[in-house]
């Protein structure tokens, strides 16, 4: 009889187990959230940017009634909105009873849920694996935290980029003195993982 490896619950399993039960959570109450002020031209600024590097691509002109006059707009990167404009544009298709931001508020939300895995990353770095998936939990459940994952495409996008970038980093840095102690791994480095989180970094705070 063949010895038979036992399935042992690990705390990565438990994470991805709290990110499908957020995914549902949001799906089931995404579209109880009301509309904050800001959100209007931002929205209209996300569609306006995506309508502008179309624009660009095909070297055609750009019309001056959809030019981007907002506030303060134009110190915010169009990345995520013009993205996540289309992505709306798209699942509006699917979520065909939901109001439109009310599936922006889908998106922001399910968007926020690459933070919580970059806060396993970082929290696994300086504790142990269950220690840091509880520090996720404690984040998740925050309730102006949570609130604003839904409400917030300026804030929560920044928080996600920026964890995202640190993990990364310190996960290149950790690489990088591994092959360093290792004559055999440090000749076989692959140097485009150091290009491309170089890369990263600068496409992040690029936008």
């Amino acid at each position: 009889m063949s010895n038979q490896t036992s399935f042992r619950f690990q705390p990565w399993h438990a994470l991805i187990a709290l990110l499908v039960f957020n995914l549902f959570f949001a799906f089931i109450v995404g579209d109880q959230y009301g509309q904050t002020w800001d959100e209007p031209s931002f929205y209209l600024y996300g569609e306006r940017s995506f309508d502008a590097y179309q624009r660009g691509l095909a070297d055609q002109p750009l019309i001056p009634e959809k030019h981007i006059f907002f506030l303060d707009l134009r110190y915010y990167g169009p990345f995520y909105t013009a993205v996540g404009w289309k992505v709306v544009d798209l699942l509006g298709q699917i979520l065909s009873t939901w109001g439109y931001y009310d599936i922006w508020h889908f998106v922001n939300f399910i968007f926020f849920q690459i933070a919580l895995i970059s806060l396993y990353w970082l929290a696994k770095r300086f504790l142990g694996s269950w220690m840091a998936f509880f520090v996720v939990v404690l984040f998740n459940t925050q309730p102006l935290i949570f609130g604003h994952a839904f409400i917030n495409p300026k804030d929560i996008p920044f928080l996600v980029f920026f964890m995202t970038s640190v993990a990364l980093g310190l996960y290149m840095v950790d690489l990088i003195g591994k092959m360093e102690s290792d004559e055999e791994s440090s000749i076989a480095f692959p140097q485009f993982q150091i290009y491309l989180a170089v890369l990263f970094a600068l496409f992040i705070f690029t936008f």
